[in-house]
């Protein structure tokens, strides 16, 4: 069971254990074999999604404890110790036709680009904390399920959609 939140603990209402963040070495880094539990997550750009020409930029493909991993990049944000975060630079995140950095912003404007291929994700700690809400139960069960992680009158939407690739 879930324990209530309290004003203490608020940045881990879930009481979730340490991750290890790891940066990629470099880009001429050898690669580590890759075991089932060790497949990174994909973020793909993904464009037309519906009759309204609007776009996503897509996280997928991914178990409980890399959506853990993630959170723990929001918390980052919300937490003041980055000011901006590349996703690129995780090991546990591939980025397969974009890229995309979460910046803290004074105002909620969502993802931005100019090229369709780099992406930017700006939003207040307060928008980066409503989205850790919205995270923290794919970091308690596996699921096949997906979510939306901002509602904003924006034609780039962030999808966050669990489960492995088949």
């Amino acid at each position: 069971s879930i324990n209530p939140i309290n004003p203490i603990n608020l940045l881990n209402p879930l009481n979730l254990p340490p991750f290890p963040l790891v940066l990629h070495q470099s880009p001429q880094s050898p690669q580590s074999p890759q075991s089932p539990q060790s497949i990174p997550m994909k973020l793909k750009f993904l464009k037309n999604i519906n009759e309204y020409e609007e776009h996503a930029v897509r996280l997928n493909d991914f178990d409980k404890a890399q959506a853990a991993l993630f959170l723990q990049i929001l918390h980052e944000l919300t937490e003041k110790k980055k000011t901006q975060i590349a996703l690129a630079d995780y090991e546990f995140i591939e980025s397969v036709n974009c890229d995309l950095t979460l910046r803290i912003s004074e105002t909620d404007e969502g993802i931005i680009t100019e090229d369709d291929k780099h992406f930017f994700c700006d939003l207040t700690p307060e928008a980066y904390m409503e989205m850790i809400q919205l995270i923290e139960p794919f970091c308690l069960k596996e699921t096949d399920t997906y979510r939306f992680l901002y509602d904003l009158d924006n034609p780039i939407d962030f999808l966050f959609s669990a489960g492995r690739e088949k």
